[in-house]
């Protein structure tokens, strides 16, 4: 949120000192545009960055011009590509996370050198902002993975701790009662994190759910990569979600499904899900939890021997 805040006021400096009534910031992360900051009426629609993402992609691979900053024109906007301090691979190349862009103020380029000079420290600045934006994101996303793993250690630790108090011992029907209840919010935890993760990332690749045997079988179908197979076993229990018939997005008998394709596989933000199944967002989190635990509960059940005859 603070990121955000200072990435509005680079914005508001910016238009300020241009002349300009409208600028904004752009993120690329994964190659999908998503307008993340802005100040002033004149805004890219959400069609725009959503069906010209490769053209966009395009416009700001191309050899960039003499001028500086590298400006280019993209419907009635200049836009200036924001670089990351981090490279690409082993190359020198920086990474290229998102576009900063003005209200173009005439057909042609025509900032003055003082305004260019200006303008650079505010790509410099945004840039930034936006690159630690990326970074705490990184961040969060690896501990998402971890907290669940942290969660079953302690549980374990404290099922090993524990010792018969003063007042007596836990009945053990309520003790197996609660290692149950335990046992399967970890495990929804897990499943979880890893369709947070579905496309990449530590919930999915460093996940205990890759111990289950039916990841396990499913390794030889998927070149031995264990986080290939999980993605594969996580989608047939989702696809076992789906109801007979013909897909309606708002139909009640689809929710559960349309959330998990919509939430997960197609990664859609929350916004745009509870819009596209007349939710509000307060209920759109509730029936996605709803979906997470019969994903969790389909793979208990995908993982349970088959009865011998």
């Amino acid at each position: 949120s603070d990121l955000k805040q200072l990435l509005d006021a680079i914005l508001a400096a910016t238009c300020d000192y241009l002349q300009v009534t409208s600028a904004f910031v752009v993120s690329l992360m994964d190659d999908r545009p998503e307008l993340i900051g802005a100040v002033g009426p004149a805004r890219p629609t959400p069609s725009w960055l959503e069906n010209e993402t490769q053209s966009i992609l395009d416009l700001l691979a191309t050899p960039p011009p003499q001028q500086k900053p590298s400006l280019y024109a993209w419907h009635s906007y200049w836009i200036a590509p924001l670089r990351s301090k981090r490279t690409a691979g082993d190359t020198d190349t920086r990474l290229t996370i998102g576009f900063i862009g003005i209200q173009a103020r005439a057909a042609l380029f025509d900032l003055t050198d003082d305004e260019r000079s200006v303008f650079r420290g505010q790509i410099r600045r945004a840039a930034a902002t936006l690159d630690d934006i990326y970074l705490q994101n990184e961040i969060y996303g690896a501990l998402e993975g971890l907290l669940p793993q942290i969660s079953i250690t302690r549980t374990r630790a404290a099922e090993v701790e524990y010792r018969q108090g003063r007042e007596g011992q836990m009945p053990s029907e309520q003790a197996t009662a609660d290692s149950t209840s335990d046992e399967r919010e970890q495990f929804v935890e897990q499943v979880r994190a890893a369709l947070r993760h579905y496309w990449g990332g530590p919930g999915l690749t460093s996940s205990s759910l890759l111990d289950m045997a039916l990841v396990q079988e499913a390794l030889p179908d998927h070149n031995h990569n264990p986080a290939r197979a999980l993605r594969a076993i996580l989608l047939q229990a989702i696809e076992k979600q789906k109801p007979a018939g013909e897909r309606k997005m708002l139909s009640p008998e689809w929710t559960i499904y349309n959330i998990l394709e919509q939430r997960f596989i197609e990664r859609h933000k929350v916004r745009d899900v509870a819009i596209r199944l007349a939710l509000s967002e307060p209920d759109l989190y509730r029936k996605q939890r709803i979906a997470i635990e019969a994903v969790a509960d389909t793979l208990l059940e995908m993982e349970k021997p088959a009865p011998e005859t």
